[in-house]
């Protein structure tokens, strides 16, 4: 149970349990197929929560970040994209389909911005 969430697996479907304030647990059925498309959903909530904070604060944008540790690069069946995986450091996996073109552009900013964050680092004397 977290934060008054849990999710069990049942037979090919998952249980999701909810707990309110007041100890009432409500639940719900859903298939894998509801599953993966409420995961899909997750980025746009997490921005529409995020834009409430931002739009009360200046100059302060707050973001939700999960670290990474771990990295994987490979290519789709089809090797017309870069599948980027990205791994937290509690192994939960994220991957990414990045066309050439995203790709490419990706390979150029990233040395880019490196430099730029190695710079700002002050350098001990």
């Amino acid at each position: 149970m977290n934060n008054g969430l849990d999710l069990t697996l049942d037979g090919q479907d998952f249980v999701l349990s909810v707990t309110d304030a007041t100890g009432i647990t409500t639940t719900v059925k859903l298939t894998a197929e509801q599953m993966l498309a409420l995961f899909q959903l997750g980025p746009a909530v997490q921005e529409q929560i995020l834009s409430r904070q931002n739009s009360s604060r200046n100059n302060i944008e707050f973001v939700f970040v999960i670290p990474v540790t771990q990295i994987g690069l490979n290519e789709d069946a089809l090797a017309e994209s870069i599948l980027l995986t990205l791994i937290a450091s509690d192994g939960k996996r994220l991957v990414y389909e990045l066309s050439q073109n995203i790709a490419q552009q990706l390979s150029e900013r990233l040395p880019v911005r490196l430099v730029q964050i190695q710079k700002k680092k002050p350098t001990k004397q």
